[in-house]
């Protein structure tokens, strides 16, 4: 893209900021949570408004959760880009937040100036926003855009993306054109504006312990005090669990878990030194309220260890009764 062509488009979104700022607030007061599916066909509704006002022709696919918004812009381009994203977002459910999650106010935030306070401000409803209002003005000035455009907006991210594997098996035919996938999920941190090259995929799996022929209660709880001459199934739990890891969580001990990690390519690898100068370690430790890093390394190395290696994670743990 030309230079001046550019500075065209940035500077119509800084004359159309307020406009674009009140299309992101609208867009992140729609709760849309996918836990308790409040908000959900709304929000999906929204999305479809969003690219048909964009220029491209859109509808509502069903799968067995949430429906997931579809779209496309041709522009009789060569190539053909898949956009990615969610529209979901998880339930608001802490108490410290400092104004109304929903309502998407602006408020001045420690040493950042103002910014949007609200359930999906960074993920990913702002973001999400954010890209359609940049794509209008690119088309107000340019009208066709250098590729054409594939959307699958889904609504159930939160939940694992629970129907998007099944929905993809079924629809291969609606994404065969595409040559490649960007995930609008850029953001700012600590200053830094980021726009992500790649994510780590998830893995899920729960585990349950409970009693039987080896000892513990078969069918219910009891009480605690009987721990004296029966098993607790919360340990053999707790005991599986730190088999799987080393000592200071920086070493995974499941056969096989780092198998078939492929080595970054050139382009990447100068991508992540360029970007290393950029991580300031004491201000992320400071935001995140975090005293030190389990990795004894700094710079560059410790920069990979973040956006490179595979880990393993508690989500949560529970036992007995915990009222």
């Amino acid at each position: 893209m030309e230079k001046d062509m550019i500075a065209d488009i940035l500077g119509y979104l800084d004359d159309n900021f307020q406009e674009d700022l009140g299309e992101v607030q609208k867009f992140m007061r729609l709760k849309s949570i996918s836990a308790t599916g409040e908000g959900i066909r709304e929000t999906a509704e929204a999305v479809k408004d969003m690219i048909i006002r964009a220029g491209g022709t859109s509808e509502l696919l069903e799968t067995p959760g949430n429906p997931i918004v579809y779209g496309r812009m041709d522009e009789g381009a060569d190539y053909t880009l898949l956009i990615y994203s969610m529209y979901d977002v998880l339930p608001a459910e802490e108490e410290d937040w400092i104004s109304d999650p929903w309502m998407a106010k602006i408020h001045p935030f420690r040493d950042y100036g103002d910014c949007i306070i609200g359930r999906g401000a960074v993920n990913t409803k702002g973001p999400t926003a954010a890209f359609f209002r940049a794509l209008m003005a690119y088309r107000k000035l340019r009208e066709k855009l250098p590729v054409n455009l594939v959307f699958l907006i889904e609504g159930e991210e939160e939940l694992s993306s629970e129907s998007l594997q099944d929905f993809l098996e079924e629809n291969k035919e609606k994404f065969a054109d595409c040559d490649a996938m960007f995930f609008p999920s850029f953001g700012e941190e600590n200053r830094i504006a980021s726009i992500f090259m790649g994510v780590k995929g998830i893995i899920s799996f729960e585990l349950r312990a409970k009693g039987g022929a080896w000892g513990g209660p078969v069918d219910r709880g009891i009480h605690g005090a009987f721990a004296a001459w029966v098993a607790n199934p919360a340990w053999r739990l707790v005991k599986a669990l730190s088999t799987m890891i080393g000592e200071n969580e920086n070493d995974i001990r499941i056969d096989g878990f780092y198998d078939g990690i492929l080595p970054l390519d050139p382009e990447k690898e100068h991508a992540l030194r360029e970007s290393a100068d950029l991580l300031d370690e004491e201000e992320w430790r400071t935001a995140y309220d975090v005293d030190k890093f389990k990795w004894k390394l700094e710079g560059l190395e410790l920069w990979k260890k973040m956006l490179t290696v595979p880990t393993l994670n508690i989500d949560g743990i529970r036992g007995g009764y915990i009222g």
